[in-house]
């Protein structure tokens, strides 16, 4: 995969090559953070073999074998982690800025590790039905919890800190890796739970989490927090390492000491400085992307793909159609990885925007005409089903996750990226707990409706107000959300940068 990734390094036919080069030791500092979404997945992924143990007493292999989880026990425990997420972007983004992204990056990995062996160490012995049931129920429920808050952490610091290691011409590229590590820990938590029982699972995640725990006690901080921080030197030798060839006073570096002091927060609150310009702008793209990431139907069409997959196969060939959707989603993940730094996030996102909304209509009209002498043939849910997630594959699963390490600046990174996240969880969890209640009211084909206007609203928005980042610098993005130089001499790349003037913001 990481060979794929240094692929990225040749600029486009007709672009000046780029003077930095990643060094072997910036993608083992990249991979490590890695880990940290690949819990993440791996903790999504969790619920589906754990309620298939913890239901059945007549399991031996169950967590006890005179307890069974009940129907609104496991709705609790699926829950609570979005709960926990929502905590940790809160509590653990403001923490990025004045403690460091490798100090927040640590605090998640011991929260996963210890969640993971809270909910391993769960008791099993016979210590009587209730007592022993409700020792189980509270060690599970509490780490839960505290893996949610460990993906709260994770969603707000690893695509910043990714971004200020990676050079220009790999930053999109790198950042795409976030999406193939929660695509990849998923998998692996269906493909394990063939064989392993929960308990087993979850000890598989603590081994996981805790060697990613001690990988990253090696890597550096990121140069930019250093610089932030007033230590230059250290942010000098960090660059030294993570790149191959390395020019001690680049124009990079001059462009990020020179926006440092314009940035200085002294005598600013955290909201008059979320409110400047200089925040504001960028705050409002990012949530607006999670806003079309949510609000796409993403949820829904996962919450209904079994039952769409089951009405065309049996069920075996609908578990394994199942499985292809999510080995679907990582591939495509995969192959936009070059794209990202070649095609840019505006055209990846609008040909996702596109792709999504035609499949949702599509699917609206097979529930609309289902039962009636013009329906659609079952395979034609099935086929739509799979470009439906190929297309968000292609955009919308990754490219809002990689504009948070893009757009902020650096004093209010930390913070931005916490209201971001949280905004994100918060909309996760009310379309999934709506969605049964749409459907009564709409039935399937409003639901898919609904969200395909969502998405029309959601092109509008990227085409006027997404800028383009491919190609440019941190520094370059940030100061042109600012006003302060020229963007890019492409008018379609200035895009979302020109929608906001001083006057509208204030």
């Amino acid at each position: 995969f990481f060979r794929l990734v240094a692929t990225c390094k040749m600029p486009p036919q007709g672009e000046a090559p780029t003077t930095e080069r990643a060094s072997k030791f910036m993608f083992i500092c990249v991979l490590a953070s890695e880990i940290l979404p690949f819990m993440f997945g791996y903790s999504l992924g969790f619920t589906s073999p754990t309620f298939a143990d913890c239901t059945d007493g007549e399991n031996p292999y169950a967590m006890n074998c005179e307890l069974k989880m009940t129907t609104a026990e496991k709705s609790l425990f699926g829950s609570l982690i979005n709960i926990g997420a929502l905590v940790g972007a809160l509590g653990g983004g403001p923490l990025i800025d004045p403690l460091g992204r490798k100090f927040v990056l640590l605090a998640a990995s011991a929260i996963y590790s210890a969640s993971w062996l809270m909910i391993a160490c769960a008791p099993s012995l016979p210590l009587g039905a209730t007592e022993a049931g409700l020792q189980v129920i509270a060690m599970l429920f509490v780490g839960r919890l505290l893996t949610g808050v460990g993906i709260g952490l994770t969603c707000c610091t690893v695509n910043i800190y990714v971004s200020e290691l990676s050079p220009t011409a790999l930053r999109g590229a790198l950042g795409t890796c976030f999406q193939v590590g929660i695509v990849v820990g998923l998998l692996s938590t269906y493909a394990l739970g063939i064989f392993f029982k929960w308990r087993a699972l979850a000890m598989i995640a603590m081994a996981i989490s805790t060697v990613g725990l001690l990988a990253l006690i090696f890597v550096p901080e990121s140069p930019s927090w250093d610089r932030q921080k007033g230590r230059p030197e250290a942010a000098e030798r960090t660059m030294r390492r993570l790149r191959s060839e390395y020019n001690p006073v680049p124009e990079e570096e001059s462009a990020v000491d020179t926006q440092d002091q314009d940035d200085d927060p002294n005598g600013q609150s955290l909201m008059e400085a979320l409110c400047s310009q200089a925040a504001l702008r960028p705050l409002i793209v990012a949530v607006g992307l999670m806003l079309v990431q949510q609000f796409s139907g993403i949820n829904a069409v996962m919450f209904y793909c079994g039952e769409i997959l089951a009405s065309v196969f049996d069920k075996a060939t609908a578990d394994a159609a199942a499985t292809g959707v999510q080995f679907l989603q990582l591939l495509m993940t995969i192959a936009t990885v070059p794209l990202m730094d070649r095609a840019g996030r505006r055209p990846l996102l609008l040909t996702a925007g596109v792709g999504m909304l035609f499949s949702s209509a599509l699917l609206g009209l097979y529930y609309h005409l289902a039962g009636g002498p013009s329906a659609m043939p079952k395979i034609v849910a099935a086929a739509t089903l799979y470009v439906y997630v190929f297309f968000f594959a292609v955009g919308l699963g990754s490219i809002p996750w990689l504009i948070i390490g893009e757009i902020f600046p650096p004093h209010v990174k930390g913070a931005c990226s916490s209201v971001v996240t949280a905004t994100n969880w918060s909309l996760s969890f009310l379309v999934t707990k709506t969605l049964d209640d749409m459907k009564g009211l709409v039935g399937y084909s409003g639901v898919f409706w609904t969200y395909g206007s969502c998405l029309a609203a959601g092109l509008v928005f990227v085409y006027f107000y997404v800028p383009e980042t491919k190609g440019k610098s941190l520094e370059e993005i940030q100061a042109a959300f600012k006003g302060q130089q020229e963007y890019a001499q492409d008018p379609e790349e200035t895009r979302g940068l020109t929608q906001f003037e001083p006057s509208d913001t204030e």
